[in-house]
């Protein structure tokens, strides 16, 4: 069965006034006394936050007195949950699209045995554009990939640098959720598991202008049950690509690891992707803010070596990139992006130029 994405005679929601995010910060502390998790009996401390259907929900809880878990509740109850951020084994991160208006909760909680201490937590609700929700089912009678898995096509326009985001949910956990989007030169980008095994997630910047294809289905052949998919046309970002080569002249880490540094200014609110991509190394990426709060990703997926970070800046100033490979003797040639999208964007410094392009060697098989 095929589907088309398209917003004329379907039900969209047009998110309106200027596109914008809104910064919650609390400082807090997990204590004998405080309120527990039913089954499990964690102590937790509750926020809500009004919510608007569409608008991206990023959740940031840090601690350094107990390994921290988030969990957030939708109006109706749903639930998205995380224990480890990248890079980190006691921080927790969720980035989600809101499908409902409503009071949202976000509940601070700890992972194992009930932990007391302090932490911080970061809600950021962020203006995207336009939404469109549909409601699908994989279903006996549906097109069969080779291997048997059901899967149902939808497609949407985009313009090279768009944001575009989709969420995929499989009602009451069904089946375990594949979710692919392939742009028109056939390049493929795909999520299996966003936290849990029902739920994928991609939160994609655009490298082309054209029609993209959208594959909805299933890790396992021949699963079938309904779902839920969010689609979010985003706003245009300034986008900035360069190339670069890791090599034994290069400058060393503390951990010995040659490595490029790049600088970009970005303002407090905007979304910024920085990604990192070679086919000759394992890649391994670092972003700094300016107060100096480092984050880094090895592998955006288990499909590939590449490395993304996605966020929203919490503070402006200069940030800084530390590109280099997952190990000492990685080297070879690498593509970087920088995306920054929403704010002003049109005052934003460039960044310094790139190492001197050297041609790329086949790897050998």
């Amino acid at each position: 069965m095929s589907k088309k994405i398209c917003f004329i005679g379907l039900t969209a929601f047009l998110l309106t006034g200027a596109l914008g995010a809104e910064t919650l910060n609390r400082s807090g502390k997990l204590e004998q006394g405080d309120s527990r998790l039913p089954k499990s009996g964690e102590y937790y401390d509750s926020y809500s936050i009004k919510v608007r259907a569409g608008q991206r929900i990023q959740a940031d809880l840090s601690s350094t007195e107990f390994d921290a878990f988030l969990i957030l509740q939708s109006p109706s109850g749903d639930e998205t949950s995380n224990d480890d951020a990248n890079g980190s084994t006691r921080n927790a991160t969720l980035g989600v699209i809101a499908g409902e208006n409503g009071e949202w909760k976000i509940l601070v909680t700890s992972t194992g045995d009930p932990k007391v201490g302090s932490y911080e937590l970061k809600v950021v609700t962020e203006d995207l554009g336009t939404l469109t929700p549909y409601s699908g089912k994989l279903e006996t009678g549906d097109t069969q990939s080779v291997k048997g898995e059901y899967y149902d096509t939808y497609r949407f326009q985009a313009r090279d640098g768009q944001r575009v985001l989709l969420d995929l949910v499989s009602s009451e956990a069904k089946f375990d959720t594949y979710l692919i989007v392939v742009a028109p030169s056939g390049a493929r980008s795909s999520n299996d598991d966003y936290v849990t095994a029902n739920h994928s997630y991609l939160d994609m910047v655009v490298d082309e202008t054209g029609e993209y294809k959208v594959y909805i289905t299933s890790v396992k052949p021949e699963e079938v049950g309904d779902y839920k998919l969010l689609v979010v046309m985003g706003g245009m970002g300034q986008v900035q690509r360069f190339n670069g080569r890791i090599d034994e002249n290069d400058p060393k880490d503390e951990n010995g690891k040659p490595h490029d540094i790049y600088k970009f200014r970005a303002t407090a609110g905007q979304h910024i992707v920085v990604e990192m991509n070679s086919t000759e190394f394992d890649t391994f990426l670092i972003v700094k803010s300016p107060a100096g709060a480092a984050q880094e990703n090895d592998d955006v997926d288990s499909s590939n070596r590449n490395s993304r970070l996605d966020f929203t800046a919490g503070e402006s100033g200069e940030y800084t990139i530390q590109a280099s490979a997952y190990d000492a003797t990685g080297k070879g040639a690498y593509k970087v992006k920088v995306t920054l999208v929403g704010g002003n964007t049109s005052n934003q410094e460039p960044l310094p130029p790139p190492p001197a392009e050297t041609p790329a060697r086949p790897r050998p098989r």
